[in-house]
């Protein structure tokens, strides 16, 4: 970086989009990166919203032939899948549009980006999390280890067992 853009690292900030070069000319690879990951995003969002929707048309039809217990079972994985698709974008790929579209509309900021990617780490977490809240299963093993009244339990009797 010093002999690129004579920047120190100990004083950059570690995540620089630069997008504009020294002549204020813009620096088409940003731009090309930024576009890029809306080619790539786009696709990925418009299969989940088509295989959601088609899924829950597909169920509607064939729920009908389930028994309760198996009913209640496919909605709460769909309502889970549905969550884990919606919370994360909600969490991490919203607030990132205008992190990545800043620098291309003059909007300047300097923040600390530490909060940023702790988020990020604690993406495995939420959505083992968001699954838990979903299942009522899950939900009462979780109440019940949690908010457990203890119980005595008698000692064991003596066995002998004779040869």
């Amino acid at each position: 970086m010093v002999h690129m853009y004579g920047m120190d690292i100990d004083k950059t900030p570690h995540f620089t989009m630069i997008t504009y070069g020294p002549d204020d000319s813009l620096r088409w690879s940003s731009l090309l990166f930024i576009i890029l990951i809306g080619c790539l995003l786009g696709p990925q969002y418009f299969i989940i919203a088509y295989c959601g929707i088609k899924t829950h048309f597909a169920l509607k039809t064939e729920i009908a032939h389930l028994s309760a217990v198996h009913r209640t079972l496919q909605k709460q994985f769909l309502h889970a899948l549905v969550a884990q698709a919606l919370v994360p974008t909600i969490l991490y790929g919203i607030p990132a549009i205008p992190l990545l579209i800043g620098p291309f509309v003059d909007i300047k900021w300097s923040m600390e980006s530490g909060i940023f990617m702790s988020l990020l780490n604690v993406y495995p977490a939420i959505d083992s999390v968001i699954f838990m809240v979903i299942v009522p299963e899950y939900r009462k093993i979780i109440r019940g280890n949690t908010c457990a009244k203890k119980i005595f339990s008698q000692p064991p009797s003596c066995v002998t067992i004779s040869m």
